[in-house]
């Protein structure tokens, strides 16, 4: 029996440059989408065994459409970009996706990758690996410190955010309109409640939850 292939990607030729491969090799049924309402339409006439899913499908991305699909019992999503960074492997892989690979590839490695999800693996292009360790050391990393962040108050924050970016005491308190000294107590509770012995270890925890410029990578409830 043919396996059963849903190709899902808003550009035309790239759609059928897949088909055409899959078609040539023999073995492979293929139907093409080219956006979630079309994608998921698909799923219910065809029933296809895998899909290729581009990352950046219309209207709302990949992640978006894993999570309208059964993708326990319906079927194999892998993902698939030119160059996508470890982060965006990582939360494909997290929101359902079996496997990644890039469109760069040769034909006949991503009918390897096809075949390799059918044996129940994942298919993951190997120069991704690298950038999906990453990604993955840094979750782990926000989720580790994020539980300490979470303790201090807005205000702490705003201080901690401002030690962080290297500023000094005077200037914390002139920029926050607060008196040194009381800059001088928010740094020892934040050192207090993130149970850290110094400000540039604090520091490097804001760095590790909000990021290098101090953009959150997690909501927290103040």
């Amino acid at each position: 029996m043919p396996t059963r292939v849903l190709v899902a990607d808003p550009v035309g030729l790239l759609r059928a440059g897949v088909r055409s491969a899959l078609e040539r090799a023999g073995g492979f049924v293929v139907t093409e989408a080219a956006d979630e309402p079309a994608l998921l339409a698909a799923v219910q006439v065809e029933r296809p065994d895998l899909v290729l899913l581009d990352l950046y499908l219309p209207p709302l991305g990949a992640i978006a459409t894993l999570a309208q699909l059964d993708t326990e019992h319906g079927p194999r999503v892998i993902a698939w970009a030119l160059e996508p960074e470890g982060d965006q492997v990582l939360g494909a892989l997290s929101a359902g996706a079996i496997g990644f690979l890039t469109k760069d590839m040769k034909a006949d490695s991503i009918i390897r990758g096809l075949h390799t999800a059918l044996d129940g693996q994942a298919p993951i292009r190997r120069s991704l690996l690298t950038g999906v360790i990453h990604a993955f050391q840094q979750v782990e990393r926000r989720d580790r410190y994020g539980d300490r962040a979470i303790k201090l108050s807005s205000r702490e924050l705003e201080v901690l955010g401002l030690i962080a970016l290297g500023t000094r005491n005077r200037e914390i308190a002139d920029r926050l309109q607060i008196s040194e000294f009381t800059v001088k107590r928010h740094v020892q509770n934040i050192l207090h409640k993130l149970n850290v012995p110094s400000r540039e270890v604090a520091a490097h925890i804001y760095r590790s939850v909000f990021g290098a410029e101090g953009t959150p990578h997690l909501a927290v409830t103040l």
